[in-house]
């Protein structure tokens, strides 16, 4: 039996411990519909379907009585997160009793939504009328910012073989494994001591134009051109 090198067990343990299901408020049963699909037939959403969807932000409206967003439809994950990528799962529209800060939830944030479905909106895109299904959100779940990895190349010890063609020897090619590196923390701030605080009052004291040697630079001019005048 191959063994696995001690990493990357270790990886392959804290992958399956891994958070991979939704937060609780995004949990629940769902029925299985995509906004393009209810898009599509208006009808689909006339009996209050729980759903689960999630995008984009495109753009949202605040009113005195509600806050409205206009997503763009993105397949979700595991955990209920849209898919970073350039997918199209259709438009709809969420809307929220709550008041929702516009530079918070801005064009371009990631959001998850639970609620029902109540009917289609027409609005304009261009000269396209687009019926978009409407969802009157229970929940709105705001992601995190999506930050660029910093990836590191770490090589197997073991190498792999491979049979480049039949019946030709194996030929041993290195693994390379590319996984995300956290970036390093930057360090704790300067600890206040009573000995750094008394240097503070130190040259918060001292008077103006004293040097470290406790002679005034005009007088240590005037001390060298007088010296250069008796010689």
């Amino acid at each position: 039996m191959m063994k696995l090198p001690i990493w990357l067990s270790t990886a392959m343990a804290s992958l399956s411990v891994c958070a991979c299901t939704p937060p609780a408020v995004l949990q629940g049963e769902f029925t299985a519909i995509t906004p393009r699909q209810a898009s599509a037939a208006p009808d689909a959403g006339a009996g209050g379907e729980q759903v689960r969807w999630g995008g984009m932000i495109l753009s949202m409206t605040n009113a005195a009585e509600r806050t409205c967003f206009e997503v763009l439809g993105q397949a979700l994950d595991v955990q209920a997160r849209p898919k970073a990528g350039d997918s199209d799962n259709g438009r709809f529209l969420a809307c929220t009793p709550d008041y929702l800060d516009p530079e918070t939830y801005r064009p371009g944030r990631e959001i998850t939504t639970v609620g029902r479905l109540s009917g289609t909106e027409v609005r304009r895109i261009g000269d396209y009328e687009y019926p978009y299904p409407r969802i009157e959100a229970q929940t709105v779940y705001l992601w995190p910012e999506r930050e660029d990895p910093v990836y590191q190349y770490v090589y197997d010890p073991f190498p792999y073989p491979y049979a480049y063609y039949y019946p030709a020897p194996y030929y041993v090619y290195p693994v390379v494994y590319v996984v995300p590196r956290q970036a390093p923390e930057p360090p704790p701030p300067e600890a206040v001591t009573a000995e750094s605080l008394a240097r503070h009052n130190a040259k918060l004291a001292r008077p103006a134009g004293i040097t470290h040697a406790g002679i005034a630079p005009g007088a240590r001019v005037r001390g060298l051109l007088s010296g250069g005048l008796r010689r």
